[in-house]
């Protein structure tokens, strides 16, 4: 016993006599001299006032670069109102800022990567936040501000948001709580739209989604209050766990054919949905997907739909009509029109499965229960668009009239140097699928053509050839 705790201790010294604890101007810091670095620890008189934390500090002719604030750093300082972690600052420890309930404001540098767990937790006061770097900031982990706040980008406060080229995703929390960013555009290189990451972002009305989103997090437009409608695109095979809870503002949905499950909570309480068509690619529906949605009156559920969870349409006080074009009962909790008042509604089902639902609880309760009319499907898909090109223009079409087109472009750049001689070259490949009001999205079409015909996309459906140059001095980064 004596040997292995010897052991321990002498794995511990180098760690031991490579850290000192230091004040310097009023900042107390943990000095790792093995490798030159120094963080941000806590103030046994605790931190006061406004407090800007250098990028580096000298102590016995030693500078050290200050690259993180520790744990707890600044936990409970009460008269702490204001800090600028500088751009040396990498990561903020778990609790750095925990219950500073008279935080106002809070100015992070470039560098920064992550938060830590709860480490802006109660700062009930936090309302001026300030970044150098959008395109880093978007890629930081472990945001969490339970605050509405405002979010400036070089002294200039974010409304109009523009995620920059080259980002692919959002990380969890980024802009929640920014209740003062009204729009959000999207580029085309974005997969990813993490947890949480525009949570209570109550000042923003509409939402385009980019065809190239694979991905949408939880809660990640939960609280949006004042949204009224959202395209989800192709791309987006499962809409997640609380996604569009709370969004009272919400009135229309378009959920696309390539979607098989809706998840628990995600439209929970959007009381201002009327209606809603679940395409026929949807085979789950999850607990409380829909609960809480006093204004819904019809609900459509597609031919696909296996499994229906606990109270999914729950306390839908006002609906009056559901279509279910399933022709095997989907397995139903008892619970999930609770509240609904389903005993007044009608029920639609195919006339072969009409016996099934008519014995089969929850659907029995229903208070008439009819024969769908014809074999129609229950939501037209819009044709795949075709792509054709000529004389350096691309043009999309589509046998369903009136559509719209979302068009996206993939550039792959080639370049082969030859002595002093560099050729330029590659593809870019057009993707576009057609939406139209009332129909499901069509599927993605997809064309590689040679890069020197890139160019923009006009309202007429067009692709226009443009300048190479341009194209060539974009890739470079000029």
């Amino acid at each position: 016993m004596k040997k292995q705790l010897l052991l321990v201790l002498l794995a511990l010294m180098p760690l031991m006599i490579s850290a000192e604890e230091v004040e310097i101007d009023g900042i107390y810091y943990n000095l790792v001299s093995k490798i030159k670095e120094a963080e941000v620890i806590s103030n046994p008189n605790e931190y006061r006032g406004n407090i800007v934390i250098p990028e580096e500090v000298e102590y016995e002719d030693v500078v050290y670069k200050v690259t993180s604030i520790g744990n707890s750093a600044f936990s409970d300082c009460l008269s702490l109102y204001s800090i600028d972690t500088g751009n040396g600052v990498k990561t903020i420890g778990q609790r750095a800022f925990y219950k500073c309930k008279n935080l106002q404001t809070l100015k992070v540098g470039r560098n920064i990567v992550s938060f830590g767990y709860q480490s802006l937790y109660l700062c009930q006061r936090l309302a001026n936040i300030y970044i150098t770097d959008l395109a880093a900031w978007c890629n930081v982990s472990g945001i969490s501000i339970g605050c509405e706040h405002h979010l400036y980008l070089n002294g200039n406060e974010i409304i109009d948001l523009s995620i920059p080229d080259g980002v692919t995703s959002i990380g969890e929390s980024a802009f929640a709580m920014c209740s003062y960013i009204q729009s959000i555009n999207f580029t085309n290189s974005i997969a990813v739209i993490g947890s949480t990451c525009f949570y209570g972002c109550s000042g923003i009305s509409t939402i385009e989604i980019p065809n190239s989103v694979t991905t949408i997090g939880e809660s990640a437009f939960g609280g949006c209050i004042s949204l009224t409608s959202i395209t989800i695109p192709n791309s987006v095979t499962s809409i997640g766990e609380f996604t569009f809870r709370d969004c009272s503002g919400l009135t229309s949905i378009t959920i696309p054919n390539s979607v098989t499950s809706i998840g628990q909570y995600a439209f929970w309480n959007c009381i201002g949905l009327t209606s809603v068509s679940i395409p026929n690619s949807v085979s789950y529906i999850e607990a409380s997907a829909f609960e809480g949605c006093s204004g819904l009156t019809s609900v459509a559920i597609g031919k696909g739909i296996r499994r229906i969870g606990i109270q999914t349409f729950a306390n839908c006080q006002n609906l009056t009509d559901v279509y279910c074009y399933a022709e095997t009962v989907p397995s139903t909790y008892s619970n999930a029109f609770d509240g609904s008042y389903i005993d007044y509604a009608t029920l639609y089902v195919p006339e072969v499965t009409y016996e099934s639902y008519k014995n089969t609880a929850p659907w029995s309760n229903f208070g008439t229960i009819k024969v769908i009319d014809g074999e129609t499907p229950i939501v037209e898909k819009c044709a795949t668009p075709t792509i054709t090109y000529a004389n350096g223009k691309v043009k999309f079409t589509s046998e369903t009239e009136g559509v719209e087109f979302v068009p996206s472009i993939t550039v792959t750049p080639n370049q082969l140097q030859n002595g002093n001689e560099l050729a330029i070259g590659g593809t870019f490949t057009v993707s576009v699928y057609a939406v139209k009001e009332g129909y499901d999205n069509s599927d993605t079409a997809t064309m590689t053509i040679n890069m020197s015909q890139i160019g923009d996309v006009n309202a007429d459906g067009e692709l226009n050839a443009a300048d190479i140059t341009a194209v060539v001095n974009a890739i470079l980064g000029k």
